[in-house]
């Protein structure tokens, strides 16, 4: 049943958006057609271990533990890739973040 919930979710996504296109008469490109493919793919494979994660672990652990792994995903990938600079308050807070998912997962 989760497919099913992944493909029409995904299905309306695509919808809605090619509503707003023809709406706004935009016809996408190449490069919106590449990156809308390079979110959507491992946005559709976060939300199918979300749903699996749900058959097994309660959702006040899953829902938190996952938007807090994002937050400290994006941090991460944006020092790594983009060579943002942290000050020493966003350290501290990334800190937090990681004590915090410690604590949430005893």
């Amino acid at each position: 049943h989760g497919d099913y919930f992944l493909l029409y979710t995904f299905l309306a996504a695509f919808a809605v958006c090619a509503v707003i296109c023809r709406i706004g008469k935009e016809k996408p490109g190449k490069w919106e057609w590449f990156f809308g493919l390079l979110i959507g793919i491992p946005n559709f494979f976060c939300t199918k271990f979300m749903l699996a994660a749900l058959n097994t672990v309660p959702a006040v652990v899953a829902y938190p533990t996952f938007s807090v792994s994002t937050m400290l995903l994006v941090t991460l990938v944006g020092i790594a890739l983009f060579r943002e600079k942290l000050n020493k308050h966003q350290w501290i807070a990334l800190g937090i973040i990681l004590i915090s998912l410690a604590l949430l997962n005893l």
